[in-house]
């Protein structure tokens, strides 16, 4: 499936791992549902990582508990394993297909916390200029401490006949996300800088994205202009009819100021909230591509460094 991607444009004119997945979880599929459950609420992740299997990217975040896995994550991922004391959950009993079972669990809300976060953390970047936004773990670990406890939903986790039972990530998506308050969907964040200096302008893009979907982004163009033979009041005016496209416009932040010689506008959207038929209106993204699922951070980065932008994604998981 093809997925959209923002363009390039102007407004204006780890080694603690290696238990996981290698070492039985118990004797049989109904004690591996109670041992990990059991083993995440009392934080014994080891035992824990034990029951899932390699590519399970909670792998990760357990192993930064007593040592070191994302230098630039680990911070957030202890606060986030230091909170699975608070899950609750009760198994119900058997699904209808074979290693099946049905749970209950209420945990934090780190999705809505997380989106609140990197939105709050979008519009003074946009202002001023800082690092609210591209600083990732900033906003990441404001979202998963001030997360609250949200609603307990009922959930299949489904347990293989693998070395005595092993909870394959690839059978339990729905069921990881339930666990974490959606958390497991931001352990493959990622922020990419796209930056470009030549002649006729200086831009830099900042790109938040989970896996190879983007979330949000600012993008910074400074434009050099001649302004010699223009009045203060038309220079103002160009800046003002800048600023007006951005205005009125859900989750689209955005600032132009005049300098000398040049022009700079800043825009930051937070995707959760924006209306496509804006972006595409503004000339943001690629309306050759139409309405998608998604925007894919892949083929955004492929149209910017055809460009000649160079880009940087951090962090680089292993």
């Amino acid at each position: 499936m093809k997925h959209n991607a923002i363009k390039k444009t102007m407004v204006f004119v780890s080694a603690l791992t290696l238990c996981a997945g290698l070492t039985a979880c118990s004797g049989n599929q109904e004690k591996t549902a109670e041992k990990f459950l059991t083993s995440v609420q009392s934080q014994d992740f080891t035992a824990a990582m034990s029951c899932m299997d390699e590519e399970n990217r909670l792998n990760r975040v357990f192993s930064a508990v007593d040592g070191v896995s994302v230098p630039e994550l680990d911070e957030v991922y202890r606060t986030f394993s230091q909170q699975m004391n608070e899950m609750t959950f009760e198994i119900l009993g058997k699904g209808e297909n074979p290693g099946e079972f049905n749970v209950r669990i209420k945990n934090r809300d780190y999705d809505t916390a997380i989106k609140e976060a990197m939105n709050a953390a979008i519009q003074p970047q946009t202002e001023t200029g800082n690092n609210e936004f591209s600083n990732y773990a900033g906003w990441l670990g404001q979202g998963v401490s001030q997360a609250v406890l949200g609603q307990e939903t009922e959930e299949t986790m489904t347990i293989s006949k693998d070395n005595g039972g092993v909870i394959k990530t690839v059978d339990n998506l729905d069921f990881f996300g339930l666990l974490t308050g959606d958390f497991y969907s931001y352990t493959n964040l990622t922020m990419t800088t796209c930056t470009l200096t030549n002649e006729e302008q200086v831009s830099t893009y900042h790109i938040a994205a989970r896996g190879d979907r983007v979330m949000g982004c600012i993008m910074v163009d400074t434009i050099m202009l001649d302004f010699s033979k223009a009045t203060e009041e038309e220079v103002d005016l160009l800046v003002e009819e800048t600023e007006k496209q951005m205005r009125g416009k859900k989750g689209i932040y955005g600032n132009a100021t005049a300098g000398e010689g040049s022009i700079t506008t800043t825009v930051g959207i937070d995707f959760n909230q924006t209306e496509q038929a804006d972006l595409i209106t503004m000339g943001l993204i690629d309306s050759s591509r139409g309405y998608k699922e998604y925007l894919s951070l892949k083929t955004t980065i492929e149209g910017f460094e055809s460009q000649g932008m160079t880009c940087v994604t951090s962090p680089q998981y292993k």
